[in-house]
């Protein structure tokens, strides 16, 4: 990678890490391999001070309102969104893949999560939202 790759930011959604801590995750590694981060947030709180702290570029907003999606991306041309593709998130998901395809994002990763803690290595489970999803 070259110098110019490294100042591109990569917005990476849900990097707060309320469910999982899988944004927060990736944000640190990604600050510690030595990339710019956005970090989108839902709200401006506590865990964002530590983001900024951390070095990223912390971004607020309702992945839900597609005027906040495209603020948050603006610029970028890598994104991470760490959110589960489920009944509850779908219009979210769903705003920021446009949104992408709309600013020719060159790459596009979607991190769904699983609660880690109640897995091993031969069952796993699905993630809160989906069990919300599955008993709704």
């Amino acid at each position: 990678m070259t110098s110019t790759q490294y100042e591109i930011p990569i917005l990476v959604t849900g990097a707060a890490g309320r469910i999982g801590a899988v944004g927060r995750k990736v944000v640190d590694l990604l600050l510690a391999a030595g990339f710019r981060v956005r970090a989108q947030v839902r709200v401006d709180d506590e865990r964002a001070v530590d983001l900024r702290r951390a070095g990223a570029d912390v971004v607020v907003g309702d992945l839900r309102e597609i005027v906040d999606v495209h603020r948050a991306m603006e610029g970028c041309e890598r994104v991470c969104l760490t959110m589960s593709v489920s009944p509850e998130y779908l219009e979210a998901a769903s705003n920021v893949a446009a949104v992408a395809m709309h600013h020719d994002v060159k790459a596009f990763v979607n991190l769904s999560r699983m609660t880690v803690k109640e897995m091993d290595a031969f069952k796993t489970t699905a993630s809160p939202p989906a069990k919300a999803a599955l008993a709704g």
